[in-house]
């Protein structure tokens, strides 16, 4: 058969982006397998109070706040996103290992160890999502020439180990108790290093990386060029709008992600089980969000879906504040955390992926993650532990609505004032 009548073959991996599914859903492992239920760990293995756990979260994410922005830059001064993202992974899981030190220490120095052990992990788990979802959409673009907006689909994989490792640990912990984290941390740590190894995206072309470098050199010209309009990004009116708030809806979702699993153990009677029955469910209901991604982003836009996530968190955030509800029910309402979260996540990273300029992709997907997740972080577990331990729960959730309404009422005034422009703009032409 001549040549040019053969039909070119186009294996799995390019026809369906195997590797960012690969990738994103063994980072998830790892990312939650320490996740919701680490508040019962400390309880269980430490015999922390909610006031301890609350000071161990703090260095926590105070260090994972310096986390996100110090991997970030170094990786894309360096250009080895690939390389120190199997190195976090491995660093977690080793790092994790250091509360095997408790037979060693003294009952009252428990808390010094603790503190130090997770603020190491803290500083290394900062720059986890970030470098993965740099890596994601470097596979998209510059491997597969596919558009950022098919980022849905494969974070929708990193959802899916969200509910699959949520569900496997309630149903683990009842059984083996909250020890069993020593070995299933450093189990997904290896197991996520060995998939970025494999089907990471690695170094730049040269010639990409010597524009990036002329962007990133602080002696080059172009470097003072790129770091003004990096803070000329930061300064846009709307970008400061998006950034405050992704803050808001990150001080909502934050008090829910530490302190949710024990209310719902505690006040509400939840096994472990039935907590991880409905994280599950929420996650799969996020699946759906993900999966229709991009026509959502095309038929919506980033703004309106930002709005959507917000409504959604109020109004989970309403049903434990101002209902009881009964178990049969939590499942119920954990689906409305797949909407807020998806939505609000996959119109944050197009909005950074759109306003990032060259050479500083990976910092603005750490700004958004210090927004969203670390700064809030550091508030919520120093603040809300006092909180719960005096007012229980349901008034933290209560003082923990006002943030994302908040941010709903100026938004939707925001979109009033777009749509009204526009009219205008339409009428005068």
């Amino acid at each position: 058969m001549p040549p040019s009548t053969l039909t070119p073959t186009v294996s799995l991996d390019q026809q369906f982006c195997l590797a960012p599914k690969a990738i994103y859903f063994a980072i998830g492992i790892l990312n939650y397998s320490f996740y919701v239920f680490r508040m019962r760990f400390f309880t269980e293995y430490f015999g922390f109070g909610e006031d301890q756990y609350g000071i161990v979260q703090t260095f926590w994410n105070v260090f994972s706040f310096a986390g996100v922005t110090l991997w970030s830059n170094l990786a894309d001064w360096t250009s080895l996103h690939k390389g120190l993202l199997v190195g976090l992974c491995l660093s977690m899981g080793i790092c994790f290992e250091g509360v095997l030190f408790k037979g060693l220490v003294a009952p009252e120095k428990w808390i010094y160890l603790a503190v130090a052990v997770f603020a190491l992990y803290g500083l290394l788990i900062g720059g986890l999502l970030p470098l993965a979802d740099d890596q994601i959409l470097r596979l998209l673009e510059r491997r597969y020439e596919q558009c950022s907006k098919q980022y849905g689909r494969q974070a929708l994989f990193g959802m899916v180990a969200y509910g699959l490792i949520s569900f496997s640990l309630g149903k683990l912990l009842d059984r083996c108790g909250a020890s069993a984290m020593i070995w299933i941390v450093p189990s997904s740590a290896i197991f996520a290093a060995v998939m970025v190894a494999c089907f990471g995206y690695g170094r730049m072309s040269a010639k990409r990386s010597s524009i990036n470098q002329q962007w990133n050199h602080p002696e080059s010209s172009e470097a003072n060029v790129g770091f003004f309009k990096y803070l000329e990004t930061l300064g846009q009116r709307n970008f400061l709008l998006f950034l405050l708030v992704i803050l808001a809806s990150g001080f909502g979702r934050q008090t829910l992600a530490i302190f949710l699993p024990n209310y719902l153990s505690e006040e509400l009677g939840l096994s472990s089980g039935q907590v991880g029955n409905a994280y599950l469910m929420g996650t799969m209901f996020s699946v759906l969000f993900y999966f229709a991604a991009p026509y959502a982003l095309s038929h919506l836009g980033i703004w309106p879906m930002l709005l959507i996530g917000q409504l959604s968190l109020v109004a989970r955030l309403a049903s434990y504040a101002f209902l009881t509800p009964t178990p049969s029910m939590v499942p119920f309402i954990e689906l409305l955390n797949g909407m807020a979260y998806s939505f609000t996540h996959l119109a944050a990273v197009q909005q950074v992926s759109l306003s990032a300029p060259p050479g500083w992709d990976a910092a603005f997907q750490a700004a958004y993650g210090c927004a969203h997740v670390q700064f809030p972080a550091v508030v919520c577990s120093l603040v809300g532990g006092y909180i719960y331990k005096y007012y229980r729960g349901r008034w933290l959730l209560t003082v923990a609505l006002t943030t994302p309404v908040m941010s709903s009422i100026a938004l939707t005034i925001f979109l009033i004032l777009r749509v009204a422009r526009r009219r205008t703009c339409n009428l005068q032409s």
